[in-house]
């Protein structure tokens, strides 16, 4: 709901202009100086409205990833135990990953979050982007181990 009231705000906003743009249009002469005035407002409001629909257009295919992941694979190249030992003796262990996904080189990728002996899959949401920035995969949504 929210989204849709923030886009009906932003085309508004445009049509603001595109209106001023028309009514300026209309008072001013072309024997006036200030007759440019029109079209630059007309402009204006094309311009942004286009600004707009492309800004909305990356974010929501962004959102689209975010929400549903992007299908891929993932070969586990090492396991690493770590010092670190859960409450009831079960150990942590550090992976490395080979990350495939469809019209991308393979990387190589560590997920952020811990992975257990005991359950043998990545606890939460993991990063899985190399750099360790916001991720593109939602980890636990496509993660599966082959055999």
């Amino acid at each position: 709901m929210f989204r849709l009231l923030r886009r009906i705000g932003q085309y508004a906003f445009c049509l603001m202009f595109v209106g001023i743009g028309l009514v300026a249009f209309a008072v001013f002469d072309r024997d006036d100086e200030r007759w440019w005035v029109g079209p630059a407002f007309v402009g204006v409001g094309v311009v942004l409205m286009a600004v707009f629909f492309l800004f909305n257009r990356w974010s929501d295919r962004r959102d689209a990833i975010l929400r549903h992941g992007v299908d891929g694979r993932g070969l586990v190249t090492e396991v690493k135990p770590t010092a670190q030992w859960d409450s009831n003796d079960v150990r942590y262990f550090r992976m490395t990953m080979t990350v495939e996904l469809p019209g991308r080189a393979p990387y190589p990728a560590t997920p952020a979050s811990r992975t257990t002996a005991r359950a043998g899959t990545v606890s939460d949401r993991a990063s899985w982007c190399p750099c360790g920035s916001i991720s593109a995969i939602p980890a636990a949504s496509w993660w599966r181990p082959t055999c």
